[in-house]
């Protein structure tokens, strides 16, 4: 058999297994526990109607549909990196009528947004890719408004979230990195004051990081 006696063949096998485990793995976490996870820290985000609400980091746009739906008169901007992510985000917008959610291509370390705009920020489950974290993290805290609230979810060290990152980290070339429910504290509060954080349920998937624009 090939795959016995040819190390190429045994090599293709071994690739086509790793990227079938990557595969499953990816599907598991984006398409199960992401949604899950991601509405019940949506749903703590103490929005009122009218606020201004950006999403760091949007991918295609769930989090921004899931608030959008619940606030109807609230403006929701959702920016990310990818200009595919943010064309299915716009087509999604279309095919379910949402008139109060805005799109952009733009980066977490330059925000197309003037001044104290927003009245919440939150970075979902992006915060482990951002290459500049004290330029993006400045950058939020300009366009929030004064107390302006930062909700930045992501998974940590010692969570499901930072399991699943490690098995996706040992079979793909792509590493995200995994931060410790410390770091991220020490992060905000950089930036932030009145720092507060809570583990997500169930499963220990991740970790919430709020920090509140003061002054």
């Amino acid at each position: 058999m090939q795959g016995e006696n040819c190390p190429e063949g045994g090599i293709l096998m071994s690739k086509n297994i790793i990227s079938k485990l990557a595969w499953i793995d990816a599907r598991i976490e984006l398409d199960i526990l992401h949604p899950i996870f991601l509405k019940s820290v949506a749903d703590e985000i103490p929005i009122r109607e009218g606020s201004r609400v950006i999403d760091i980091g949007c991918g295609m746009g769930w989090a921004c549909r899931h608030i959008a739906r619940r606030y109807e008169n609230a403006e929701v901007v959702g920016i990310d990196l990818s200009e595919d992510a943010i064309l299915k985000a716009r087509k999604l917008n279309s095919k379910y009528g949402f008139k109060n959610i805005f799109y952009a291509v733009a980066s977490s370390e330059s925000i197309p947004f003037p001044d104290n705009y927003f009245d919440y920020a939150m970075a979902f489950v992006s915060f482990s890719w951002w290459k500049n974290i004290d330029r993006s993290m400045s950058e939020i805290r300009r366009v929030l408004n004064h107390g302006g609230e930062f909700y930045l979810l992501d998974i940590y060290d010692g969570g499901l979230g930072g399991i699943f990152a490690r098995v996706s980290n040992a079979l793909l070339t792509s590493k995200e990195k995994i931060y410790s429910v410390d770091d991220y504290r020490k992060f905000m509060e950089k930036t932030f004051s009145e720092v507060w954080q809570k583990k997500v349920k169930p499963f220990r998937w991740g970790v919430l990081t709020v920090g509140k624009k003061v002054d």
